[in-house]
């Protein structure tokens, strides 16, 4: 699901591209394209992790299964920057792609991708669930 205030580009014959920001720069944005439609491969990926804000933590996520090896590494390097691992989740875990780790982790990070408002609700939403 990609939530409000975001964009997931798709082709025909490709499908969809990795989520971003509306608000993501520029550089990121065209990058992003160049990675998922055109083999821009290393060299685009460079740019957006160069280019990435903390918000852009959406985008990091998804990436981290769309790499291998050492390009897995430099996502998960940059994602931990701006979000440190919750309890129970490694390093290894991430890089070795573990399920459970990763929606762990992701639901700690979807707080920060949720407009203000929507965070609000989920919380309470949390609250009445538990």
């Amino acid at each position: 699901i990609v939530p409000a205030g975001a964009a997931c580009l798709t082709q025909p014959g490709v499908g969809p591209g990795t989520p971003f920001f509306e608000d993501a720069p520029e550089e990121l944005a065209a990058a992003l394209s160049r990675f998922d439609f055109e083999a821009g491969g290393t060299e685009a990926l460079g740019v957006v992790l160069e280019n990435a804000r903390a918000r852009d933590t959406l985008t990091l996520w998804h990436l981290l299964s769309r790499v291998e090896g050492a390009e897995r590494v430099r996502v998960y390097e940059r994602l931990v920057a701006f979000a440190p691992l919750p309890e129970g989740v490694t390093r290894e875990g991430v890089l070795g792609l573990d399920a459970s780790m990763l929606g762990t982790w992701k639901d700690r990070l979807e707080d920060d991708w949720l407009h203000e408002d929507l965070r609000s609700l989920r919380k309470a939403w949390r609250k009445l669930w538990k």
